[in-house]
């Protein structure tokens, strides 16, 4: 057992093994008796002493150059970070990026920010998406974004013409880039519905584009006769186009023409093969317009 000693001229430790323990401290310390010989015998400073010692926690953070509480202003930049299960607690906001020019194919990957502008009225065909990334875009003018199975899946798969204020989401999943949402600015759907019908042998479709697709059925009055009919419902702004069919028995009656059209009806001539069917027999039309 080793003997007594008194390590620091004053104290003995009856454990005698601790004695030998103090023994060495004391000896790698240089005999300091205060915390400051202590940290010379180290070749430390006194600036970690004042991180330590101090009770006032804004000291402390001041000591080691960290921010305000509660603040991140001294992080600038969190990179590859994985967050699972958790919770939001405050506002997630997102980055208004450079503008990206309409191009044949735009790329999305390397935008400066989750949120761009697209400028322009070049066609897309094509979206260059990375893996699990999203990007919202905002269209500042009319161009058309054509549908492809991977390239640039749109909704419904059917080509879109954008107006300025229009807004659509990208996501890709590493094989194919989807426009997961589209929004116009008009408020009106993007594939068009039907809002209003009437199914009769003479009737109509309004989609909720302001299509309105019309049909009908107009009887042959007299051979070559020009008569005036009317639509199943009036055209509010324009007819497009309307087609006469042949009609009657086997064909043998027909519209020979419809003209002039008006929002509210025609003017046609009809013929039958046979003059004593006129008044019997029946043609056809369809017309289109909004």
């Amino acid at each position: 057992m080793a003997a007594q000693v008194f390590v620091d001229k004053s104290t003995v430790i009856p454990t005698a093994w601790l004695n030998d323990v103090n023994t060495t401290v004391w000896t790698v310390l240089n005999g300091a008796t205060t915390a400051a010989l202590a940290r010379t015998a180290l070749g430390s400073t006194a600036t970690g002493d004042a991180l330590f010692t101090t009770a006032n926690a804004t000291a402390a953070r001041t000591t080691l150059g960290a921010a305000a509480s509660g603040t991140n202003s001294d992080i600038t930049s969190l990179t590859g970070i994985s967050l699972l299960g958790t919770t939001a607690v405050t506002l997630l906001n997102e980055t208004l990026g450079t503008a990206v020019a309409s191009a044949a194919t735009i790329n999305l990957t390397t935008t400066t920010g989750n949120l761009v502008h697209i400028t322009g009225v070049v066609t897309i065909t094509a979206v260059t998406l990375g893996s699990g990334m999203r990007r919202r875009v905002i269209f500042d003018g009319a161009l058309t974004l054509t549908h492809h199975a991977t390239n640039n899946n749109l909704p419904g798969g059917v080509n879109i013409t954008t107006a300025s204020g229009d807004r659509a989401e990208y996501w890709s999943d590493g094989t194919t880039v989807y426009c997961t949402e589209y929004t116009k600015a008009s408020g009106k759907a993007v594939i068009p519905s039907i809002s209003a019908a009437s199914l009769a042998a003479s009737g109509y479709l309004t989609l909720s584009n302001g299509i309105i697709i019309q049909w009908g059925v107009t009887p042959v009055s007299s051979a070559s006769a020009d008569v005036a009919g009317t639509w199943p419902i009036p055209f509010p702004t324009a007819v497009w186009s309307a087609v006469p069919a042949a009609g009657g028995n086997s064909g043998n009656a027909f519209l020979s023409n419809l003209a002039p059209l008006t929002l509210s009806g025609y003017s046609y001539g009809s013929y039958s093969a046979y003059a004593t069917r006129h008044g019997t027999d029946t043609c056809t039309y369809i017309a289109i317009g909004n």
